[in-house]
């Protein structure tokens, strides 16, 4: 996230995307990729990056957090109940 808070959205987005392609990904990589598309209003690709660490850890907040306002965002606030 040190990129995207330093205005580095388009670098930062490089870097976890190249990660997320490694075997060895950490978790929340995915979620911190899902964070720029939320600034950029890319609801459904942020939701489902979002996915991706929570199957890894159902009770990671971050994660949680980015999915649910994906959800809001498009007008789904039943599923952030489910």
């Amino acid at each position: 996230m040190f990129y995207q808070a330093n205005g580095s959205s388009d670098n930062a987005e490089a870097i976890y995307r190249a990660l997320l392609k490694r075997p060895d990904c950490p978790l929340g990589t995915a979620t911190a990729l899902a964070a720029i598309c939320i600034d950029r209003k890319n609801w459904s690709e942020a939701s489902r990056l979002a996915d991706r660490d929570l199957k890894l850890n159902p009770t990671y907040v971050s994660a949680v957090i980015a999915k649910s306002e994906s959800l809001l965002a498009q007008g789904k606030a039943k599923q952030c109940l489910a």
